[in-house]
């Protein structure tokens, strides 16, 4: 038996307005076009299929990786990539055109979401605010997402001085309420060891709040073991595995380590 096919209708601004969420209208409409596409490549299936959310994708080289990687595997699951630069998108082949004037005709109605393969999606949008809407998904008026069976954070822009702890995608609220919603597991790469050993730590103390997390973030940047378990846990990227974004294989061309950490 098939997945039936279910109506998503996109919410008039008034409608968003009166939810009383203070996320950006435009985010709102990435959200429900982004429900709009797995409900049509789910279309064919027997059940619904899990995805898998790669954040900060940048040109997207790491969700076609990610999604020929499940290609190869014969698993069902769909690759959401996402990133709120038009430009970087653009300069990885997944978005043409402008915004104002795309010059392709398939996203000329959305400029936001597309569908690049029957495993993999391209969402224009920023990611606080895209997981803000997941995270809620479940109140009245939104429809509740599909089953997310992990998460990839590939080399995000680490933010590396000390007073940028907040701007640090681990310092953002939506990470912290992830940490309890989220399905699956969460892998992180950097080439800076200390952002994997503090997402770690963020990670396994979600209920501190932000001003206990900051407290172990300072101890792990100054030194020391962070108060949970340190930087157990952390890997190094080795040499004969696959690179999955530009930025590592740059590292890795430079000679860089590049470090690994698997959340869970």
């Amino acid at each position: 038996m098939k997945v039936p096919p279910t109506s998503t209708p996109i919410p008039s601004i008034d409608e968003f307005k009166s939810l009383g969420t203070l996320l950006p209208y435009h985010t709102y409409l990435a959200y429900y076009d982004l429900l709009v596409a797995l409900q049509s490549l789910n279309k064919d299936s027997t059940k619904e299929r899990p995805v898998h959310l790669d954040l900060y994708c940048g040109t997207g080289m790491s969700s076609q990786v990610l999604a020929d990687d499940y290609t190869r595997l014969g698993s069902s699951a769909i690759v959401v990539g996402v990133d709120r630069s038009f430009d970087r998108l653009s300069r990885g082949g997944m978005f043409k055109g402008s915004i104002k004037d795309p010059s392709d005709a398939s996203i000329a109605a959305n400029c936001n979401v597309r569908t690049i393969s029957n495993n993999c999606i391209m969402v224009r949008a920023d990611v606080p605010s895209l997981m803000s809407m997941y995270l809620n998904s479940r109140r009245p008026g939104l429809t509740p997402f599909p089953n997310v069976v992990k998460t990839t954070i590939f080399y995000p822009n680490p933010y590396p001085k000390s007073r940028s702890y907040n701007s640090r995608f681990y310092g953002e609220p939506w990470f912290l309420g992830y940490r309890l919603e989220a399905g699956g597991e969460v892998e992180v790469r950097s080439n800076w060891e200390t952002l994997c050993m503090q997402a770690l730590d963020v990670w396994k103390m979600g209920g501190m709040g932000v001003e206990g997390v900051e407290g172990v973030l300072r101890r792990v940047e100054e030194g020391g073991d962070g108060g949970v378990e340190g930087g157990g846990g952390v890997e190094v990227v080795e040499e004969g595995e696959r690179r999955v974004s530009l930025f590592e294989r740059k590292y890795f061309d430079v000679g860089e380590r590049c470090f690994k950490v698997t959340l869970t």
